[in-house]
């Protein structure tokens, strides 16, 4: 098992993050307060940033999950390159309360599925999987996209 310790400063209390490679990485939020989560692999990092302050940085061939709670705020997840979505995958969880979430990605093959579970679903771009729940209302923003598949069930 490899582990590794990250430390990115700040004011959240949870600067010093230890990584198990294969594991799922949780990103600090603030609760109530609206926040824009931003994917983007640098230098084989793939690094987390929230209101453009990076808070989780990762090695790419670590292989980890990213899971991402928002809170009661109206939050948004961007991801402008599908290779910068983790292999293992992502997770974005709104949040509740009265703040809009949003879910902005970029990708060429995009298959979309909602399920019988209001304000959640699946979104496969080019290969890779973002499971989201709490986003309210179900808006999902696709950039260029030249196959998109939409499945409603429930």
């Amino acid at each position: 098992m490899t582990a590794r310790i990250t430390y990115k400063g700040g004011t959240a209390g949870n600067d010093a993050v230890i990584v198990v490679d294969g594991g799922v990485v949780e990103v600090p939020t603030t609760l109530g307060v609206d926040e824009t989560f931003t994917i983007a692999v640098v230098d084989g990092n793939l690094q987390v940033l929230v209101n453009g302050v990076v808070v989780t940085s990762v090695p790419v061939a670590s292989g980890n999950a990213i899971v991402i709670d928002g809170s009661d705020g109206a939050d948004v997840v961007n991801i402008t390159n599908p290779d910068d979505i983790p292999a293992a995958g992502l997770t974005f969880n709104g949040g509740a309360g009265a703040g809009d979430d949003d879910l902005n990605v970029d990708g060429s093959n995009v298959a979309i599925e909602f399920g019988a579970v209001a304000n959640a679903g699946t979104i496969t771009v080019d290969g890779k999987t973002i499971n989201f729940t709490g986003v309210e209302p179900n808006t999902v923003t696709l950039g260029v996209a030249a196959n998109v598949t939409l499945t409603l069930t429930g």
